[in-house]
């Protein structure tokens, strides 16, 4: 008598899967930003509240484009500033000898 086959697996992921080239890229963007692998998984399970294991292709795609959204925040320079600039604001004047209130007025 043959043998039993064993239970089915599910087939392992090919390595250069999408879903692994997504993970990669979300990480690597992260690390552009600085953050540790640690903080990059936590960002992504907060944003997609799924643990990043379990994350697809869809979740791992829309991190991504949020890690390049920041990037281009964080490379674009900085706004031009006005000539003038903001107008000071000034106290408005109190019509005579100053505040009737005023504890050094004499």
């Amino acid at each position: 008598m043959p043998p039993l086959p064993a239970e089915p697996r599910r087939p392992p992921r090919p390595r250069g899967s999408r879903r692994a080239r997504l993970r990669r890229a979300t990480l690597r963007l992260g690390a552009a930003l600085g953050w540790a692998p640690a903080e990059v998984l936590a960002f992504t399970e907060a944003l997609t509240g799924r643990p990043w294991a379990r994350c697809d292709e869809a979740e791992l795609d829309r991190v991504a484009g949020e890690f390049r959204a920041l990037l281009r925040t964080v490379r674009r320079p900085p706004a031009r500033r006005t000539a003038r600039g903001p107008r000071a604001t000034r106290p408005a004047p109190s019509g005579g000898e100053g505040d009737p209130g005023d504890p050094l007025r004499a």
